[in-house]
């Protein structure tokens, strides 16, 4: 039961480790598509 305990821990920090870096994935293609649409409004303008 033990061994199993430390197991599911390992398995619910993996988890938590995906999870952390798909939000930082999520927030790098906000901010590359933010700084897109502005370099696109900039061409229009100019």
């Amino acid at each position: 039961a033990d061994e199993q305990a430390m197991l599911k821990a390992q398995a619910e920090q993996k988890v938590e480790e995906e999870r952390k870096r798909a939000e930082v994935a999520e927030e790098e293609l906000r901010k590359l598509k933010a700084q897109m649409a502005a370099l696109g409004s900039n061409n229009e303008n100019s």
